[in-house]
């Protein structure tokens, strides 16, 4: 291998290295490109997980109080039931009472009769 030959295969060393180094240099900015997708994915997904997790403590604590809030309704509801059997049981005797004494009730005393209307 002569002088000229050694030249030659070292420029022929050099476009191939440039080429080389173009190509290399375009994939390292599609790398980057990537990392910086993947690092904005990765900082919104941390921040909707923070907000979820907000989320999740609040939904935890209306809980408790929903329940609490439902066990008072059922028992409201209870209360309801036995106080209308009472008052219509109450409402008979008294009518009762006032039609074998002959009074005449006046209409805005008179119980509302709840066998219309659904338990």
């Amino acid at each position: 291998m002569n002088d000229t030959d050694f030249k030659k295969l070292k420029e022929l060393i050099k476009e191939e290295i440039r080429s080389v180094k173009d190509i290399v240099e375009v994939i390292k900015k599609k790398v980057d490109n990537q990392e910086l997708h993947i690092h904005v994915t990765t900082e919104n997904v941390r921040t909707v997980k923070e907000q979820q997790s907000v989320m999740n403590d609040k939904l935890h604590s209306h809980s408790a109080s929903l329940v609490n809030i439902e066990s008072k309704l059922d028992s409201y509801a209870d209360s309801y039931k036995i106080n209308k059997h009472n008052i219509v049981r109450l409402d008979t005797r008294l009518t009762t009472v006032e039609d074998e004494l002959n009074i005449e009730t006046p209409a805005d005393l008179k119980v509302p009769h709840f066998a219309d209307q659904p338990s």
